[in-house]
């Protein structure tokens, strides 16, 4: 009996992961650009590569976002991301705006100039 109580606290714990992990992409998929950018600051500030990997990949919801998909960043990522990691961020909002506009010899050009960089 304790046991099937804790494999139900188990699958609980997992579905409030699952939901967890949900909401945060309905939300990303709805952020705006400043938001964007101080996740992404964050994530460097601490040093989580893999959620930095993650907002600069195509895996992730924040591609879909409207908002995040522009033809000329550099203003914007400038004001909140030092070098080299401004000119990484701008280049894959490029590159989600090539895709997004089916231009794909830009959006590899792009994605190039964001994987150029050695880890920092």
């Amino acid at each position: 009996m304790h046991l099937l109580s804790f494999n139900r606290s188990l699958m609980l714990v997992q579905c409030l992961s699952d939901l967890k992990a949900l909401l945060s992409r309905i939300n990303m998929a709805h952020i705006t650009i400043n938001q964007y950018l101080q996740q992404v600051l964050e994530a460097i500030d601490t040093r989580d590569g893999v959620f930095c990997a993650e907002l600069l990949s195509f895996k992730h919801p924040h591609v879909a976002n409207p908002r995040l998909q522009l033809s000329s960043p550099e203003d914007k990522c400038q004001q909140v991301l030092e070098p080299p990691y401004d000119e990484m961020v701008a280049a894959h909002l490029r590159c989600t705006y090539a895709v997004a506009n089916h231009d794909f010899v830009e959006a590899y050009k792009c994605q190039t100039v964001v994987v150029q960089y050695p880890f920092l």
